[in-house]
């Protein structure tokens, strides 16, 4: 996925425009305008842990083309400012907006993309958290166990499989009422950004939730006993355990892991990270 992600990064776009179609720490290089002169832009983010996302503009002379900035859809009110100065944004068209003007060596632009909280709710009646590009999971303690399998020819005992399995509570409910804004339900944590933000995430979210008792894996008979499916989600929420909170992290930096969990409500109405 990543090698595919830092390809279509940047794209040509229309009238010899540039295009920043998928953000991240990048340089481009680039043939642009009417007069088909070069370009360089520096992009400078930590995205998407952040919100903001600088572009440097390095030429040796002046260049008017059109520079395409993707806004996405979970992105309701973009700012843009050009060397420092607020920059108006036109109206976003099939989900860019352009800055069509003369670009000199030494430009800055910055883009702000606030970045909201969100439940989105999946096909089998479970919630999930967003929070702008990112979608946040559980992720249990991890217990790592080889397993070797001569029948497969892909395996031996100095390179076996591995299975994981989780070493602590993952069968929670998020407690969240409906009726009560997110960020009054859910506290974000910051840290400092590593070398590797996936493996250490700068961001989690601490959220309510309750465990729901009598919800375990689905385990077969006979010969593949130690084995396990994930099950479905609890139909009937009504046998839960006591307020809790549960540390959720984007989806990206785990292996194990509860993305979609069943629903509930908190036992109290007050907020629970408050």
């Amino acid at each position: 996925m990543l090698p595919t992600y830092a390809q279509r990064m940047w794209m040509s776009a229309a009238k010899r425009g540039l295009a920043a179609v998928l953000y991240g720490p990048s340089r481009v290089t680039a043939v642009v305008g009417k007069k088909q002169q070069t370009v360089k832009i520096l992009e400078e983010t930590t995205y998407p842990f952040s919100e903001r996302i600088t572009f440097r503009v390095f030429s040796e002379k002046p260049i008017e083309f059109p520079l395409h900035l993707r806004i996405p859809g979970w992105c309701k009110q973009p700012k843009l400012m050009m060397n420092g100065k607020p920059l108006s944004l036109s109206a976003a068209e099939n989900g860019f907006v352009v800055i069509d003007r003369a670009h000199a060596n030494g430009d800055v632009i910055t883009l702000e993309m606030p970045m909201e909280l969100a439940v989105g709710h999946s096909s089998d009646g479970g919630i999930f958290v967003e929070r702008g590009p990112l979608v946040f999971s559980l992720r249990p303690r991890e217990v790592w166990t080889p397993i070797a399998m001569p029948e497969f020819e892909i395996t031996s005992p100095e390179f076996p499989m591995w299975a994981a399995s989780a070493a602590s509570p993952w069968n929670f409910a998020l407690a969240i009422d409906n009726d009560v804004p997110l960020d009054r339900q859910m506290r974000l944590e910051k840290a400092e950004i590593k070398r590797d933000p996936w493996r250490t995430p700068p961001l989690s979210l601490v959220v309510a939730a309750r465990r729901v008792l009598g919800w375990d894996f689905v385990r077969p008979k006979g010969d593949d006993a130690n084995w396990f499916k994930t099950p479905p989600l609890p139909v009937d929420t009504a046998n839960l355990g006591p307020d809790e909170t549960v540390r959720l992290v984007p989806l990206g930096s785990t292996h194990l892991r509860l993305t979609v969990f069943p629903q509930c409500n908190p036992s109290s109405r007050r907020s629970r990270t408050s």
